[in-house]
């Protein structure tokens, strides 16, 4: 301080409203000098500190000098920037900046209040993952998950410039927790963005539908929306994460069948006997179901040995045995594939008949010797008969058909049904493509 022997040296008062962007503000002080001046030159100075209501915060945000004071002698004006601290605890939550003068502390400050606001904005999704959220759970609207089940949640928090995170979590149903766990085993959140396991609750809530929200840390304010995350089933029939599409193949033949492997969440413990196929589709009368129980592998992680069921569904078909293929009757057309040779096994077949008849015509007498050339005769022909129908040689096959080509393949969806004890029955639909 340097106005000697003059108290008070002057007065302070603010002269602006704030401004600023939320974060950052600029008021403008006025400092009012002594009408007595004992000393040249004679100067004051001006001292900008801040009070706030930021409850649990400290410091709650900083002021600065931006600029040199400027005036006539009389009246001098200085611009103070204050700057808001990174979290808000309160709403609406604001800081007042007093300006006190060092020549008289005593004297009342000039003040001005700001109002600290934030562009913190925060919403929550269920991460797709095929493990802990499989297929068709995932397509579901909204994502099922069983009892004792857990699944992998993202917050994304926009306007944290100090990359703060969540401060709370908060589920109406269940638990959440932000240690690693298998089910964000894996999940590179982007920046911004931060994961937490939710597991649902032991029994199925009232309602069933669960809602989760996050709380920012930098505004504690904004609240990401109460959307309806996730539903809470007893049980329910899922793919394995070894095949996510939970297709079910045949190859071409010989084959005549092919295997799944589905999980029953939820009850432990069910038998094969507590699966079947209710409806086949296209397949309906050709095709059958059957069951075993397996273990999945790891049991530990996509179907718990205390939690869930794998069973392998096998789906065999029928497939129409090789058509048998007639040859044409016989045909001594001389039109057929062996032209001229037809005709001349014709004519050697007739022969036998025209000499007997010939023979027969032309002896004026009947003697032994004419009977038994008759019946050599007619001997002969009857070989010549038989040896011909036996051995077909008079017959020209048929032109053979081409190789069967493949059918084209059978494509559908068949109804797999679950009735654990204790349980409610379940239904999932398996796509299949038999080749």
């Amino acid at each position: 301080m340097t106005c000697p022997d003059v108290t008070p040296c002057g007065s302070v008062a603010t002269s602006s409203t704030p401004s600023g962007n939320g974060t950052s503000y600029t008021v403008t002080v006025t400092y009012t000098a002594p009408s007595v001046i004992l000393a040249t030159p004679s100067h004051a100075t001006i001292s900008a500190t801040s009070v706030a209501d930021c409850p649990d915060v400290t410091p709650c945000g900083s002021v600065a000098t931006s600029s040199t004071p400027s005036g006539n002698g009389t009246s001098y004006t200085v611009t103070v920037t204050y700057t808001a601290p990174s979290i808000i605890l309160a709403t609406p939550s604001h800081a007042t900046i007093l300006a006190t003068s060092v020549a008289d502390p005593s004297k009342p400050a000039g003040s001005a209040m700001v109002t600290i606001t934030s562009n913190v904005t925060v919403s929550v999704l269920v991460v797709p993952s095929t493990t802990f959220l499989p297929a068709p759970a995932s397509a579901n609207n909204p994502p099922t998950v069983a009892i004792g089940f857990s699944v992998c949640l993202m917050a994304t928090i926009t306007g944290d410039t100090n990359n703060l995170g969540v401060k709370k979590w908060s589920p109406t149903a269940g638990t959440v927790s932000t240690a690693a766990s298998p089910a964000c085993n894996g999940v590179v959140p982007p920046a911004g963005s931060f994961t937490a396991t939710y597991t649902a609750p032991g029994t199925v809530p009232n309602p069933a539908t669960v809602t989760v929200t996050a709380t920012a840390v930098a505004d504690q304010s904004k609240i990401s929306p109460p959307n309806t995350l996730l539903s809470i089933v007893s049980d329910q029939l899922v793919y394995d994460p070894a095949n996510p599409t939970g297709l079910l193949t045949v190859a071409k033949a010989p084959a005549t069948s092919g295997s799944i492997v589905i999980d029953l969440q939820g009850p432990a413990s069910t038998p094969a006997s507590a699966f079947s196929c209710t409806d086949l589709g296209p397949l309906n009368g050709k095709a059958t179901c059957s069951f075993v129980v397996v273990m999945p592998s790891p049991p530990s992680l996509t179907c718990p040995q205390m939690q869930c069921t794998s069973v392998m569904l096998t789906l065999s078909v029928i497939r129409a045995s090789t058509a048998v293929v007639l040859l044409d009757p016989i045909s001594i057309s001389p039109r057929d594939a062996r032209g001229g040779r037809s005709s001349l096994a014709t004519l050697a077949l007739l022969l036998p008949f025209v000499v007997a008849v010939f023979a027969f015509f032309r002896r004026p007498s009947f003697s032994a010797r004419r009977l038994k050339l008759a019946f050599a005769l007619a001997m002969l022909l009857g070989l010549t008969l038989g040896w011909a129908s036996a051995c077909n040689q008079f017959s020209v096959p048929a032109t053979p058909p081409p190789p069967v080509q493949g059918t084209q393949p059978v494509m559908g969806n068949l109804t797999v049904t679950a009735k654990p004890s204790g349980g409610s029955q379940v239904t999932v639909m398996a796509p299949y493509t038999v080749q």
